[in-house]
């Protein structure tokens, strides 16, 4: 059945939405079968999660701040994590999309960072090959929480 606190609240359910419309567009890469590459993360004093798949033409990155505690309201407070990604076999300058933030980072050689906020997820999209113009302007990451 429905769950209280999504149905009662408009912006999570708005939220919610969004989440099935991106997991509907992505369900191909999702539930692709796990990619030879190596990811590695390092985030600073905290947590990130990652999940590493591609399609023939982009490596996706699926990333999630997990150490904060959902029952304090304090951890809202919290700074951002600083987070380090490397995916093998990337190769030049790359320009990832963060899906559906309306940015994108610069990627060297596999490498990028960001920051996460309290509870923040972010998507990246990396393609496989060199798609940056070395003068394109880049983002900056966002710096406000994702309720």
């Amino acid at each position: 059945g429905p769950t209280p606190f999504i149905v009662n609240d408009p912006p999570h359910l708005e939220e919610m939405k969004k989440f099935v419309e991106t997991v509907n567009q992505l369900q191909d890469v999702i539930l692709a079968k796990r990619t030879s590459r190596s990811l590695s993360t390092r985030a600073s004093g905290g947590r990130v999660d990652a999940m590493l798949r591609e399609d023939s033409e982009s490596v996706y990155v699926f990333a999630a701040r997990v150490s904060d505690d959902l029952s304090d309201p304090k951890e809202l407070a919290a700074p951002p994590l600083i987070t380090d990604f490397a995916i093998s076999g990337i190769a030049g300058l790359q320009s990832a999309e963060v899906l559906d933030e309306g940015r994108s980072i610069p990627v060297d050689k596999g490498r990028f960072r960001d920051e996460f906020v309290p509870y923040s997820t972010h998507i990246y999209k990396v393609p496989k090959h060199d798609n940056r113009d070395a003068r394109m302007p880049l983002s900056r990451p966002r710096t406000t929480p994702v309720n």
